[in-house]
Formats: structure tokens, C-alpha cells, sequence
């Protein structure tokens, strides 16, 4: 299979933001909970950092299910980016989870400095994601 000069535009673009992801962060030892997501570098307030997770809205089972009045459901409507399994939770956390479109994004809400770990509200996911944080370490 020959690959077009967009596809190999299109799969450099993928590697370097994969590259940048990496360079950004790192997983380590967490005081909150088993392993935790690190910033590798000093984060601005306001900085997209990556997509947590989004709506499979062109799959035909996430058009059936909308077509039957079903509400959203995780997994089988949403996908998750890996990075979000390692962000821990913490009431006072230093990212938001911020939706655009179809996409909810972990933002920064204040400046993290290198090697900090990356913290957000789960009360403050979206409904179809579990939001429990009792016996969480505050």
C-alpha cells in the first residue's frame, strides 16, 4: 500500500503531538493514590493539555442508542484517552475538565510547576463517568 504525502503529512503531525505529550509528562509514584501523571515542565493557567475523553457520535450503535432515547454511556459511547487513567483525584485540584464540542479537555486552572502531579475534581466529570470519591484522600 503506497502512502499519499497528506497520510505521511498527516502521521508526522501524530507522532510529533505524541512526542510533545511524552515530553510533557510523565507517570510516577503518587502520595495520593498508586501512580500519578507529572508535568515534565513548568504548565501556563489556562493550558489545553490533552484530551481526557470523547463521544463516538459516528458509530451506528451511539446513533441507535440516541435514536431510542438512551443517555450517553460509558464505554460503549465514549472513549478515553490512556493518559486519563493515571490523573488522580484531588477537591482541590490544580486541572479542570473542560468540553468542547465533542471533547472534553484537561485544562490547567492555575500555573503547575515542573514535576507536580496533575490532579482533577471527579465531581466534577461529566454524568456518565463515575464520580465517587469517598474514602478519596482529600
Amino acid at each position: 500500500m503506497k502512502t499519499t504525502k497528506n497520510r505521511l503529512k498527516q502521521i508526522i503531525k501524530e507522532a510529533g503531538n505524541l512526542c510533545e505529550l511524552e515530553n510533557k509528562f510523565s507517570v510516577g509514584p503518587s502520595e495520593v493514590d498508586g501512580v500519578g501523571l507529572f508535568s515534565n515542565r513548568l504548565i501556563s493557567k489556562s493550558e489545553v493539555l490533552f484530551p481526557a475523553f470523547g463521544l463516538r457520535s459516528d458509530s451506528q450503535e451511539f446513533i441507535y442508542r440516541r435514536l431510542a432515547g438512551q443517555p450517553i454511556a460509558y464505554p460503549p459511547d465514549i472513549f478515553m484517552n490512556k493518559m486519563t487513567w493515571v490523573v488522580n483525584h484531588k477537591k482541590d485540584s490544580n486541572c479542570s475538565v473542560v468540553k468542547e464540542n465533542n471533547v472534553w479537555f484537561i485544562v490547567s486552572n492555575r500555573e503547575i510547576p515542573a514535576n507536580t502531579e496533575i490532579f482533577i475534581n471527579y465531581k466534577d466529570l461529566p454524568s456518565f463517568m463515575e464520580r465517587k470519591t469517598e474514602g478519596f484522600i482529600e
